[in-house]
């Protein structure tokens, strides 16, 4: 597979214990050697978007030596 460096800006939001980061950026599937998948008559655009949701649930400090993060969900796309 190919790798490439993706710069995201992202919106930070506390929501109680948590701090939720989402984001979106596209890509163009050619960038990475991946063909267009492709359903009967339909294929899939060159370009695509893909979205993100990062969920840090906040923990005591006390119980990670004053690292205030424990815990993230994954990406959606």
């Amino acid at each position: 597979g190919v790798t490439q460096p993706v710069t995201v800006a992202v919106r930070l939001s506390r929501e109680g214990e948590r701090v939720v980061a989402t984001g979106a950026f596209s890509v163009l599937l050619s960038d990475f050697g991946m063909s267009r998948p492709r359903f009967l008559a339909w294929q899939v655009r060159d370009a695509v978007e893909v979205t993100l949701e990062l969920t840090l649930r906040l923990a005591p400090r006390s119980l990670l030596g004053g690292c205030s993060t424990v815990a993230s969900s994954p990406a959606r796309t």
